[in-house]
Formats: structure tokens, C-alpha cells, sequence
């Protein structure tokens, strides 16, 4: 190698070197931007949420006037027995379990999702071998309960924290799934008029991709009441609810 070719070939090297490391800069960046920016996958049943969860205690006082706060999950413990669910963890001891109601939420979808699995594999099964498609049916059945139980726990803890220290007169039912929020709905109505409640505010939120999820389905439960309701000026998140006929 010439002395006086040296010079021309260090540049043409690092030249190399430096387009190398910025397309891999550029790379990296372009994956942070993704990561950052992508919109968060929800499920079909996700929830209409306005702010995360407080830590309250599970026993508030009791229900009785205006000026005493809502009952949260004391009054509404048992709402869930309707699906045969019986609470089996208060409040205290969920947070001591479990990092949050996402958590449990995670965890039913994966439940449901091993349902799923084990009904497709009973299903596939069910012909050549009768009995294994039995056992599959019997864990898919396991599998549905514990994803309920999971989600009721879920229920009752959002309902807790968005409800504590509410008026009397007022319901949240915002984070909680379409049916569940037709059932808490149900019984805030009952506790109202058994406090001699006439008017109920109802909070449903709004939903991160603007559809609105609990406020058709209320509205329609109200009118099967035949329960006069509106909304409060400039606030389509609330549902004030005649209790008063």
C-alpha cells in the first residue's frame, strides 16, 4: 500500500461505519416510536374508565341520607349471587392479593381463553373419543367459573373504590363490564328508593374511542322501568334518574 493512498481509504472506512450506525440509531428509534405510540389493544367487553383506582377501605358507613356517602361494597356485597357467585374475599384482603383489578381482569381473559381451548378440543375429540371430549367439557366448565369469579372480584373492587365517599344519591358504575353495571345498576335503584331516595345520579364515564358502552344499555333499563331520566347540562357522562313516581 502507497503512502498516498492511505488517507483516501481510513475516510472511505469510516464513512462505512458511521452509515452503519446510523441506520442502526435510526432502527432503534423508529421501534421506541412504535412501542410508544401504538394504540393499547382492547378487548370487545373493555370498560368505559375516567380515572384509576384509589385505595378506600371495604367498610363504609352505613346508607341512609343524602349527606352520608354511598354504600359501595358493604350494601352491594351480594350482587352478585345471582350468578351463583358468593363473595368469597372482602376488599381488604383482594388488595392484599392482587396488584389491582387489572390483574384480575388479566386473569379471567386468560381463563376464558383456556375455556375456549378445551371446548374446540372436546369438540374435535368428541367422535373418536367420547370420554377424553367429557373431561375436556368438565375443564372447560371449571375454566368458565373461575374466569366469573375472577371477573366478579374484579367488579366488586371498582365498584368499591368509585363508589366510596359518594353521595347517597349517587351511583358510578364507569369501569365495570356492560352486564355488571346493568346489575349494580339494579340494586342502586332498590337501595335508593329503600332510603327514600327520589332522584339518582347515575355516572357512566366515557370511553376512550368515543362509543359509548353502559350509557345505551342503562338508558334502555331505565325506560323497561318506565324511570323518567335525563342528562345534567353539558354532562352526557351522568344520568340523573327520577325515583320520586
Amino acid at each position: 500500500m502507497s503512502l498516498h493512498t492511505l488517507p483516501m481509504e481510513v475516510p472511505e472506512r469510516w464513512d462505512v461505519v458511521l452509515g452503519l450506525g446510523a441506520i442502526v440509531i435510526v432502527c432503534a428509534l423508529a421501534v421506541l416510536a412504535y412501542l410508544c405510540l401504538r394504540p393499547r389493544q382492547r378487548d370487545s367487553n373493555d370498560t368505559e374508565r375516567l380515572q384509576p383506582y384509589t385505595g378506600h377501605g371495604d367498610r363504609p358507613p352505613p346508607y341512609g341520607s343524602v349527606s352520608t356517602t354511598a354504600p359501595a361494597d358493604y350494601a352491594y356485597r351480594h350482587v352478585h349471587e345471582g350468578e351463583g357467585i358468593t363473595p368469597d374475599l372482602s376488599i381488604s384482603e383482594l388488595r392484599r392479593k392482587y396488584r389491582g383489578p387489572s390483574t384480575l381482569r388479566a386473569e379471567a381473559q386468560r381463563e376464558a381463553s383456556k375455556k375456549t381451548q378445551c371446548e374446540q378440543q372436546s369438540e374435535a375429540c368428541k367422535h373418536k373419543n367420547p370420554s377424553r371430549a367429557a373431561r375436556l367439557e368438565d375443564k372447560a366448565r371449571a375454566h368458565a367459573q373461575k374466569a366469573q369469579l375472577l371477573n366478579a372480584r374484579a367488579c366488586r373492587w371498582i365498584f368499591t373504590d368509585h363508589n366510596q365517599g359518594l353521595p347517597a344519591d349517587h351511583v358510578d358504575l364507569h369501569g365495570l363490564f356492560v352486564q355488571e353495571a346493568q346489575r349494580y345498576l339494579d340494586m342502586a335503584i332498590a337501595q335508593a328508593r329503600q332510603h327514600g331516595i327520589t332522584t339518582l345520579h347515575v355516572i357512566l364515564g366515557t370511553s376512550f374511542d368515543g362509543v359509548a358502552k353502559l350509557k345505551p344499555v342503562v338508558k334502555q333499563r331505565l325506560q323497561q322501568l318506565s324511570l323518567p331520566h335525563s342528562h345534567p347540562k353539558g354532562n352526557t357522562g351522568v344520568i340523573i334518574v327520577d325515583l320520586s313516581l
